[in-house]
């Protein structure tokens, strides 16, 4: 978070790719996937974050939310019709 914060995702990124790849951590999988894709689109990278979003599953806590920031990228990109659904 401190390394997001001062705009330094790339490193905060690294970070969370080798927990997602850890087979235990501390942080659900669906966390740091909504972390990720939030420092993608911090950094511009609207495939990315919208491909990361995607990678929730619907029986997460966080499926809604990832629905409605996926929508946000969507129109950041010019896509309107993906972003209404």
């Amino acid at each position: 978070l401190e390394l997001a914060q001062k705009d330094k995702t790339k490193p905060a990124r690294a970070i969370i790719d080798r927990m997602l790849k850890a087979k235990k951590t501390d942080v659900g999988r669906d966390q740091l996937l909504m972390t990720k894709a939030r420092l993608l689109f911090q950094d511009g990278d609207m495939k990315g974050s919208i491909a990361t979003y995607s990678e929730i599953p619907s029986e997460s806590d966080y499926w809604l939310e990832s629905l409605e920031e996926k929508a946000w990228a969507h129109l950041r990109t010019g896509d309107h019709g993906q972003a209404l659904g």
